[in-house]
């Protein structure tokens, strides 16, 4: 089985590609904020365990939660569109009933860091969404171009807040 960090890989290689082909107009300002951070840790003389390279990237900006993605594209009265995108891992197959044999999979959740921020983003003007699959992302982005964008359940049921922060 893949691990979670390729299987986000290839997801996010994946959202390129759909971008790059079926969405070139805005291929140049769709950016990917590589916000992923597993540094080596070591302890220091008095027992303190400590990342100098966590330590180094988080002085120059690098913040827990941001979305994967930016869609630096004004569009339906929206700054931007952030989306975050997760991924389905394959925790087994099915051993029962109709669906045995096929894959079974869990889906993986946004952090209270990102949540967080999703919704500040979300007060602050931009279209925000988190995508399973391509399926989802070519839903979300048709629905941003066209400027009637809505976040998908999840993100209406448990990151956005009515309270405008700004």
């Amino acid at each position: 089985m893949a691990r979670i960090n390729q299987m986000e890989d290839r997801f996010q290689v994946q959202f390129m590609n759909l971008i790059a082909d079926v969405y070139p107009a805005i291929y140049d300002v769709t950016l990917h904020i590589a916000n992923e951070r597993k540094t080596k840790t070591i302890s220091n003389k008095n027992g303190k365990i400590y990342s100098p390279e966590g330590v180094r990237l988080k002085r120059k900006g690098v913040k827990p939660g941001a979305p994967d993605n930016l869609i630096a594209y004004p569009c339906g009265g929206k700054a931007g569109f952030f989306i975050e995108l997760k991924v389905q891992k394959l925790i087994g197959v099915y051993q029962r009933g109709e669906r045995k044999g096929k894959p079974r999979y869990e889906i993986t959740y946004p952090s209270e860091d990102q949540k967080r921020l999703l919704n500040r983003f979300y007060q602050l003007g931009y279209a925000v969404d988190i995508c399973w699959n391509l399926d989802q992302v070519r839903l979300a982005l048709e629905a941003y171009l066209a400027g009637v964008h809505t976040p998908c359940e999840y993100v209406q049921n448990n990151i956005i807040k009515e309270v405008v922060l700004c």
